[in-house]
């Protein structure tokens, strides 16, 4: 009867595992980026500035359009008044005059030359724009590695935790053999003591490790913009990805790189910034137009009412002479400005292919280790099975069996994290080669 009651038990356990596991939202690699992309705060705040960066780059913006305005005034006055007329001997007094004065006019002034300051204006505008979306791009592609980095962190320390979990289950069976051979007087103390104290060791391993399994899931929920306390049934993912000869990912580097096509925009910006500055030397001329309208009334005056209508058209020429030296000091100093960002643009390509021959070395070295350690963990789970069955026939001490153990759970964890380094590895080689978001649409 105690029989049937525990495999009931076991059954309604199973149950609520696979319901607990159903309830668990899938969560595979592509739903987290698309999350983030979607929710984290970080990746809204870029889209938001590239979008009012965008806003700005129009030719209006830039003065090529006219400016049109409207005005209109109402004036009224009463007054006590007094008129004497020329020639006219007396005086004429009223009281309480009143009078009306209406105007309206509609304006709009074109700039026809400046030098080329407005057209070199809405280019850099243009340009602008294409930076602030570079640099947003830059922006997303770190918050995106940073997502898959943690969510494969999450998947590494939940392999620790069933690796450390199987480890403890059986210094769990170890412990309860060597109870028994003690019952049975087949056993020694000092093989209870080793086997209580190697179980009380892989249970505060197994305590850690489930510490940083919660620690991982949260600092991804914070990268997805999501409930923190929020659990997903983590989709493993393909660990390692297929990298392209180096000399093609200088290449694609030098092309695709954000950062470093934000330099080059900068430089082409500095460049109109050098134009603009030399266009204060330029003469300006502008256009305006208007059509105006008013009318007055006035009460004790000579005109009692007055109005005027149409439309009126002049030109204004603004030619600079001296200005203290504020435009060659402004011209200078767009020419140094022009210089700094041509070196900047040497100094991150040199900085970047740094960085990716670091990475591909990284790389390189991370699969050799990887394939090195996938053998290893082959020979000692080998290794282990053999020990376990000489534990068992009382072949080999607790000791020796323990070390078996040991060595199979280090091999374990050193191979989950030596994968894990190589997919960082290779996250960094995309995401210098511009290829983080193209490989993770």
């Amino acid at each position: 009867m105690k029989r049937k009651m525990k495999i009931f038990k076991l059954i309604i356990v199973c149950i609520l595992l696979i319901q607990s596991a159903a309830a668990q939202q899938q969560l595979s690699l592509q739903d987290a980026i698309n999350t983030a992309i979607d929710k984290n705060y970080a990746v809204q705040i870029s889209k938001n500035n590239v979008e009012i960066i965008e806003n700005l780059a129009n030719k209006g913006q830039a003065g090529l359009l006219p400016i049109v305005s409207a005005t209109g005034t109402v004036d009224y006055t009463n007054n006590n008044t007094k008129l004497q007329i020329v020639n006219a001997p007396d005086i004429t007094e009223i009281d309480g005059a009143e009078s009306f004065a209406t105007r309206a006019t509609v304006k709009a002034v074109y700039t026809v030359f400046s030098g080329g300051v407005n057209s070199n204006n809405f280019d850099k505008l243009v340009l602008n724009a294409g930076v602030s979306n570079a640099v947003g791009n830059l922006e997303v592609e770190t918050i995106v590695m940073q997502v898959i980095s943690s969510f494969y962190n999450v998947l590494r320390t939940k392999n620790n935790l069933k690796a450390l979990q199987e480890t403890k289950k059986i210094s769990t069976e170890r412990l309860q053999k060597a109870e028994k051979r003690k019952q049975l007087s087949g056993g020694t103390k000092t093989e209870l003591f080793s086997s209580q104290v190697d179980f009380n060791k892989d249970s505060v391993n197994m305590m850690n490790a489930s510490l940083a399994y919660q620690s991982a899931q949260i600092s991804l929920n914070q990268l997805l913009g999501v409930e923190l306390s929020q659990e997903f049934n983590y989709q493993s993912s393909n660990l390692v990805n297929s990298i392209p000869p180096y000399e093609e990912l200088k290449t694609n580097l030098d092309k695709m790189n954000s950062s470093l096509i934000s330099a080059r925009l900068k430089e082409q910006a500095s460049m109109l910034d050098y134009k603009i500055a030399k266009s204060a030397y330029s003469p300006r001329l502008d256009l305006n137009a208007s059509y105006a309208y008013s009318r007055s009334e006035a009460e004790g005056s000579i005109l009692v009412f007055n109005q005027n209508t149409g439309p009126g058209i002049g030109l204004s020429l603004s030619i600079p002479i001296y200005s203290g030296g504020k435009k060659s000091n402004a011209v200078k100093n767009a020419q140094i400005q022009l210089k700094n960002s041509e070196l900047q643009v040497k100094n991150n390509l040199q900085y970047l292919n740094a960085s990716l021959l670091i990475a591909f070395h990284d790389y390189t070295n991370s699969k050799s280790l990887v394939e090195l350690e996938t053998k290893n963990f082959t020979i000692n789970k080998e290794n282990f099975e053999y020990s376990k069955k000489l534990h068992d026939l009382g072949q080999i001490t607790g000791i020796e069996f323990r070390q078996a153990q040991i060595n199979l759970m280090l091999n374990q964890n050193s191979l989950n994290n030596l994968t894990y380094n190589l997919k960082l590895s290779e996250l960094e080689i995309l995401r210098l080669t511009g290829s983080l978001l193209s490989d993770n649409k």
